[in-house]
C-alpha cells in the first residue's frame, strides 16, 4: 500500500472507534508494527514505516485495530484480558 492509503484506511479506522483528539504518526522501526502512546498529553498511534511499506490491507487493519483497543482501554492493560477481548469486540487478532 502506498503511504496515501494507509492513511487513508488507518484515520478511517481511528474515526470509526471514535479516536477524536488522536493523531497517527510514522516513525521509522524494525522492532515494532504499531505503537499506542494514551498519556493525556499525547494520544498518539505511530506505525513503523518499514512495516506499511509492506503491509496489505488486512495487515493494516489488524494492526491498527491492535492498537485501537489499546487506545480503548488504556496501555494499563497491556495484552492482558482486558485488551483480548476489546481486541475480539473490534474485529482484531489479539495477539501480543
Amino acid at each position: 500500500m502506498d503511504l496515501r492509503q494507509v492513511k487513508r484506511l488507518a484515520r478511517a479506522l481511528m474515526r470509526l472507534h471514535r479516536l477524536s483528539g488522536w493523531t497517527l504518526e510514522f516513525e521509522d522501526g524494525l522492532d515494532f508494527l504499531g505503537m499506542c502512546d494514551d498519556r493525556k498529553s499525547r494520544q498518539i498511534i505511530t506505525l513503523s514505516n518499514q512495516f506499511t511499506e509492506h503491509c496489505d490491507a488486512s495487515s493494516l487493519t489488524d494492526v491498527m485495530l491492535h492498537e485501537i483497543a489499546h487506545a480503548l482501554v488504556g496501555n494499563r492493560h497491556s495484552h492482558g484480558k482486558v485488551w483480548k477481548a476489546k481486541c475480539r469486540e473490534i474485529g482484531a487478532s489479539p495477539y501480543a
